[in-house]
């Protein structure tokens, strides 16, 4: 049983690159303009990137939860001597790593092909490419989690996966769009490129993901934990999303209270 989950494991290692190379290898030689070809291999690496890492990576993240908790075998992991840090990040790196490592062929095309191409904000993108997964793999690591403790009718229906799909679909329309000009957005009166933007919201997004896994396995594992990460959550939430609304310059304080009391009803509804 061994040799034979060894000889699986060695051919999807292999037939990863290997069909990826050839995708790549078929854009590279399709009819298309002069001077197109680090365009083309960009747009097919990003979109290989997105389908391998944040789809199906989703499912594998959101899996490895759901299953266990199917199987009965959550509790066993849980008597381990592991601490909630390194528990969190062996969910969701063991669950995904092989996603992850055909995001790497991934990458290492879209980085040389952004290089050579006439796009700007090839590292802007790049980087929220890789931002915006793991933001989507520990918050379902996160909600399966904390949903199995208290509701398993939707765990065995198959978790909160269906989430992933549903934030991917309009992330993705974001990364298709061909205009190479800078496109400036409005957040607290001040313009901010739209790339760095949402640049700077995935990453602001992925560490609350990640410490929010983090802090519902602390649960899980019955480690004490002091009530504090909730009152933040809404504090960062209500500062971002203030940032969006037009206000008048003498009404900031308005905005956020306004914003405030929206947003705590709201995580308190869903708490409650």
């Amino acid at each position: 049983a061994q040799r034979k989950t060894y000889i699986v494991v060695k051919n999807r290692l292999i037939a990863m690159p290997v069909l990826l190379g050839l995708t790549f290898l078929t854009v590279a030689m399709s009819d298309h303009e002069p001077g197109q070809t680090a365009d083309m291999l960009f747009n097919a690496a990003t979109i290989l990137f997105i389908f391998i890492v944040w789809l199906w990576g989703a499912r594998n993240a959101n899996s490895t939860i759901v299953d266990e908790l199917r199987d009965k075998t959550w509790d066993q992991q849980r008597m381990s001597s592991l601490e909630p840090w390194a528990m969190t990040w062996g969910k969701l790196l063991g669950s995904t790593s092989f996603n992850w490592y055909g995001g790497i062929f991934c990458l290492l095309v879209a980085v040389p092909a952004g290089m050579m191409s006439h796009q700007p904000f090839w590292l802007s993108e790049i980087l929220t490419l890789i931002a915006i997964p793991v933001m989507m793999h520990a918050a379902l690591i996160a909600l399966n989690l904390h949903t199995g403790q208290l509701e398993m009718k939707l765990i065995q229906r198959g978790g909160l996966g269906w989430l992933a799909i549903i934030f991917a679909l309009p992330a993705f329309s974001l990364f298709i769009n061909t205009s190479r000009q800078p496109q400036f957005f409005s957040w607290w009166n001040f313009d901010i490129e739209i790339r760095q933007f949402l640049l700077s919201s995935a990453v602001l997004f992925a560490v609350c993901a990640l410490f929010s896994a983090w802090r519902v396995m602390s649960n899980a594992l019955q480690v004490r934990t002091l009530p504090w990460a909730w009152p933040l959550l809404a504090v960062i939430l209500t500062v971002y999303f203030s940032g969006l609304i037009d206000f008048a310059s003498d009404a900031p304080v308005f905005t956020l209270s306004y914003v405030g009391l929206f947003i705590t009803a709201i995580i308190s509804y869903a708490a409650l």
